[in-house]
């Protein structure tokens, strides 16, 4: 057999050339295991995973059917909500409008009550003079007496 003379310029590529190979040998290989590991796990998968994802899409359907029971609810309690306001609206407007009144009607019994003492005094009054002419009445003669008639006759 005959040697093969190789220069080192032409050593060193066939070094880098191989472990190119060699490494991309390796990568592919590796890749093709992964690629093989990864679908036996999916399809072959362990039936307690299975079992659990089962259960958890179970409880999923339950629990959006009590949020949609609740949405409703929700939303049934906020229209009861408004027509709750507006009624309170309505009751604030006739409290305000009643204490307007009450307030009007406070000042006008106010009013009335200063004018019955008012009446209530004249009154007392009239009756203290009429109480001092029939103790002392008043005694006139001559022109006085003349005049009084003269003006109580025109009247």
């Amino acid at each position: 057999m005959k040697l093969m003379k190789y220069k080192p310029l032409q050593i060193k590529y066939l070094k880098t050339n191989s472990m190119k190979n060699l490494k991309n040998l390796l990568f592919g290989l590796l890749l093709i295991f992964c690629v093989i590991f990864g679908y036996k796990t999916f399809f072959s998968g362990d039936n307690l995973y299975k079992e659990k994802v089962k259960q958890l899409e179970a409880a999923n359907l339950l629990l959006q059917k009590e949020r949609a029971g609740i949405d409703l609810k929700i939303d049934s309690l906020k229209t009861e909500y408004g027509k709750l306001k507006a009624h309170e609206q309505k009751l604030a407007y006739d409290i305000t409008t009643r204490d307007g009144e009450i307030a009007k009607n406070k000042a006008a019994a106010a009013r009335s009550k200063v004018e019955l003492n008012k009446f209530k005094h004249d009154i007392a009054e009239t009756q203290n003079k009429i109480e001092g002419m029939k103790k002392h009445p008043a005694n006139r003669d001559g022109d006085d007496l003349l005049n009084s008639l003269k003006l109580k006759t025109q009247k």
